[in-house]
């Protein structure tokens, strides 16, 4: 493997434990947002962060899936966290985001080898 990919693939796993830290991160004051504001940030955080370990691994609908846990357990901890709240609109937002990115991989392979 190419030195430059193995640190991207460090890269992208740092960035995604960040992210996830900090959505778990205690806050004095929750941010006065729009709900769908949120949702989109949600969406679009896990398209894109997900995106990036799906793409630096190997995409597999086993690592799909630990992110998949990952991001449920992380969105679930916000109950108790003080100035987090659970919403499950968020999980669903974080589910899909990821959902996207795997199959955007997933028909990007698929028609690069066709």
């Amino acid at each position: 493997m190419k030195r430059s990919f193995k640190i991207f693939q460090i890269f992208a796993t740092v960035q995604f434990i960040v992210f996830i830290y900090l959505q778990v991160t205690p806050l004095p004051e929750l941010p006065q947002i729009v709900a769908s504001q949120d949702k989109y940030a949600h969406f679009f955080g896990f398209l894109i962060s997900g995106g990036l370990v799906l793409f630096s691994f190997d995409g597999s609908v086993v690592l799909w899936f630990q992110l998949i846990v990952l991001s449920i357990m992380a969105e679930s901890t916000q109950k108790i966290v003080p100035g987090r709240y659970f919403e499950l609109y968020d999980i669903l937002a974080n589910l899909t985001g990821l959902s996207a990115a795997f199959f955007i991989l997933k028909f990007r392979n698929f028609r690069d080898r066709n």
